[in-house]
């Protein structure tokens, strides 16, 4: 994306931050590791080396791994970290066995080996950003306009991050389809999609309602199911494309 962006406008593109919200939220953290509370030496660590902490504290703890597998603390943990909770440091919920235990003695181990996670990224910055309204300042004189794709894709957490890098100036643009929003198991939140008019009511709406990849018959197929959802943003999708096979 940055080597397209090069070619459509040259060396202007090197003005851009352009990123996930975990490359960019690493970026901010490498920079304010003091009011993160991190030792500027801090480690990513990687899903498996998540997982193989995990098995070692069940293990410690006498946890049988059968009836409670090392993967599913990890997304309670996971689930835990993408919410305004974790961000507000109220404690997890003990929605199963010892979840309280494991996830405070993984806390520290992280906090001993000098690691941070990859749910850690977002929410550390939104901590900095509440707690230091000066820091929030700097970076939203660095993120003056911001774009989103796959908005109907983002949790809580990432929705609170935003709005407070876009703080009074509202220059946000977000490119989504609530149409497509599949992912809530991983935490995303369809909300932040339908209700971007309420938080944004200045904002303008342009619907890309041609479908150019399917058959007309495919797109009635689609509409027809997708009219049924009870909440939604409308849209009259429709295809130049020939009628196609049934």
């Amino acid at each position: 994306m940055k080597s397209r962006l090069h070619e459509l406008i040259g060396g202007l593109a090197n003005g851009v931050w352009m990123g996930t919200f975990h490359s960019i939220c690493l970026g901010i953290l490498r920079n304010e590791t003091e009011y993160a509370g991190l030792p500027k030496s801090f480690s990513i660590v990687d899903q498996e080396d998540r997982l193989a902490i995990i098995r070692q504290i069940i293990k410690s703890l006498n946890i049988d791994p059968k009836q409670f597998s090392p993967k599913s603390y990890l997304q309670a943990i996971s689930s835990y970290k993408n919410t305004e909770n974790y961000v507000k440091n109220e404690p997890i919920e003990e929605t199963f066995h010892l979840l309280k235990t494991v996830y405070e003695t993984y806390k520290r181990e992280l906090e001993l080996q000098r690691l941070v996670d990859f749910d850690d990224m977002i929410a550390l910055c939104v901590r900095i950003f509440a707690n230091y309204p000066d820091i929030l300042k700097k970076y939203q004189d660095i993120y003056k306009y911001i774009l989103v794709d796959e908005y109907q894709d983002t949790n809580a957490v990432q929705f609170r991050l935003l709005y407070m890098l876009a703080g009074i100036s509202g220059n946000l643009c977000v490119v989504g389809d609530d149409d497509q929003s599949i992912y809530k198991f991983r935490g995303a939140n369809i909300r932040n999609i339908l209700d971007f008019e309420q938080v944004y009511p200045d904002a303008t709406v342009i619907k890309l309602e041609q479908n150019y990849r399917s058959t007309q018959n495919i797109v009635n197929a689609a509409n027809s199911l997708i009219h049924k959802n009870k909440e939604q943003i409308h849209k009259n999708v429709y295809s130049e494309k020939e009628e196609g096979s049934k």
